[in-house]
């Protein structure tokens, strides 16, 4: 088959699953732009099992079905510069997506700022919950139109796209992570988030969109008692 390649395996299988479900993705919508469409299919590429690629054909059947944000697309923001965000030092991370070198927020637009809520550990075999608290500083509406993991132990939580903040308004994207099959130790998985607000280490995925990408850091531990003392 033309998206089948290599020796068959159980990832094989699941590769050429992603490569054809990716070609079957509509072309109109909130998957009109074709630069979508290949995060997308990365998105799929990264699923290391079938239960991996069921929660992220979950994750795009609401998307979907999520209609696309109505009005004329924003201005395109200032000419930033390039390279990957900075990653979290410490588990509790403040990720302000305006740099200081840019020039002053413009009137009309929106602006990003987003604390990555510290998890508590996480006892292995069970489960814990996780938040991206989202702010919008700026002077439009700010629209997050999807919501997405790297990991399959990190979940988005049922959220209905797409996400709407008003001027200075504040909310939550809520995390479900599953330590069923996970030992004691610390794990990192990225979020990503696509908006219409850029800022540094954002993205472009033109027509006014960008995706900024956030790292989660989560501590499984085999005792819950032997944590607090800690």
């Amino acid at each position: 088959k033309p998206h089948y390649a290599g020796v068959a395996s159980a990832e094989g299988d699941i590769r050429a699953a992603a490569r054809l479900l990716a070609d079957l993705l509509p072309t109109s919508g909130s998957f009109a732009n074709a630069a979508v469409r290949s995060r997308i299919e990365g998105i799929f590429l990264r699923c290391d099992s079938l239960n991996s690629l069921r929660e992220t054909l979950a994750v795009l059947d609401r998307l979907a079905a999520s209609p696309v944000p109505k009005g004329p697309s924003p201005a395109p923001a200032p000419e930033r510069p390039k390279g990957p965000p900075p990653l979290a030092t410490h588990l509790v991370k403040e990720y302000d997506l305006t740099p200081e070198a840019m020039p002053l927020i413009q009137d009309g637009l929106p602006h990003l700022k987003a604390n990555l809520l510290r998890p508590e550990p996480v006892l292995t075999g069970s489960g814990g919950l996780a938040s991206l608290e989202v702010t919008n500083e700026g002077d439009a509406l700010l629209t997050i139109r999807m919501v997405a993991t790297q990991h399959a132990w990190l979940a988005v939580r049922p959220t209905v796209l797409p996400i709407s903040v008003p001027p200075g308004a504040t909310t939550r994207i809520g995390f479900l992570i599953a330590a069923t099959r996970l030992s004691p130790g610390d794990y990192r998985s990225e979020i990503y988030l696509s908006t219409n607000a850029g800022g540094p280490g954002a993205e472009d995925l033109r027509g006014g969109w960008f995706k900024h990408t956030f790292e989660l850091r989560a501590t499984v531990v085999s005792s819950l008692a032997g944590s607090l003392k800690k």
